[in-house]
């Protein structure tokens, strides 16, 4: 299954204000979920979400920057999914 879906879907629920501290029936939130995956792209995101949520919370109006990076990524992930693919890691020769 392509992890495109994950990250359109991912975006999408941080768009719609999803609850990035929710927890699992396992009292797992999406963070840890995505970071067992090994999901940097998630990952992100949700530490971004996180960070945007912590400022909004002590009153901070922050700059413009998460929504800048979110957007992004946002429309990458939307548009186009395969320029967020991974490069795999290089082939070196064994000695």
């Amino acid at each position: 299954m392509s992890p495109w879906p994950n990250r359109s879907l991912a975006c999408l629920f941080l768009k719609r204000g999803a609850d990035v501290n929710a927890v699992d029936a396992d009292g797992r939130d999406p963070l840890s979920i995505a970071m067992d995956s090994a999901n940097a792209d998630i990952v992100t995101l949700l530490r971004l979400a996180k960070m945007r949520e912590l400022e909004v919370a002590q009153g901070q109006s922050g700059d413009d920057t998460y929504l800048d990076i979110f957007r992004d990524i946002s429309l990458l992930a939307s548009d186009h999914p395969e320029k967020l693919a991974r490069a795999p890691p290089p082939k070196h020769p064994t000695l």
